[in-house]
């Protein structure tokens, strides 16, 4: 049998060093034609960055006691006739209402605009937002815990299933996963997992 050497596909170039030459040219033309766009996206970009570089937590903030909280007659609401069932759900939805406004009216939405400005932001923005968030917690620290009490204490009371223990424990749920959030978020910072946390944080 007759073996002859394979044939490959006829070289372009009659040497290597102009084959070379000829692809350095093409590429250096490719990249003069397309320099404009991608100079056009690196500014974009660049605003981008700026803008959220610039951005920060907005937060209503609480502007009394709990105790005070527990005797607001501002907000217009339906009671229970029953005057001990009255008095313990007008403390627990006043306090979800105060803690429901601190985040501006819309937890949900909170939540996931300070998720998104912290997975934009670095360096020492970053370092101030978290501070931000650290107050946040102080401060609503004792409406959490009065929130989980008065529930607790709500929960001793009316055990039966009913519209006003229904509505009780949806506030106490909602309450406990925006403290959840706040929490989930500050330990994920201290753990160095703060980027691959905030896709995660819920938005009840």
């Amino acid at each position: 049998m007759v073996f002859t050497r394979k044939v490959g596909r006829p070289r372009k170039h009659v040497t290597v060093k102009e084959g070379r030459e000829v692809t350095r040219l093409r590429k250096a033309a490719w990249e003069a034609e397309h320099m404009a766009a991608r100079s056009e996206r690196r500014r974009a970009r660049s605003t981008e960055n700026a803008h959220w570089l610039t951005r920060t937590l907005s937060w209503s903030g609480v502007d009394c006691t709990v105790n005070k909280m527990f005797e607001d007659t501002c907000f217009d609401y339906p009671l229970p006739t029953d005057t001990r069932l009255g008095t313990l759900f007008r403390q627990l939805k006043n306090l979800y209402l105060h803690i429901d406004h601190a985040f501006d009216d819309a937890p949900s939405r909170w939540f996931a605009d300070t998720a998104d400005v912290l997975l934009r932001s670095r360096g020492t923005v970053l370092q101030d937002h978290i501070s931000f968030l650290q107050s946040v917690l102080r401060c609503l620290q004792p409406y959490f815990h009065a929130m989980d009490i008065t529930h607790d204490t709500f929960g001793i009371f009316f055990s039966k299933e009913d519209v006003w223990v229904r509505e009780a424990a949806q506030m106490a749920e909602r309450v406990h996963a925006w403290a959840d959030n706040l929490h989930t978020i500050l330990d994920a910072w201290d753990a160095g997992t703060l980027k691959e946390i905030l896709p995660l944080v819920t938005t009840v």
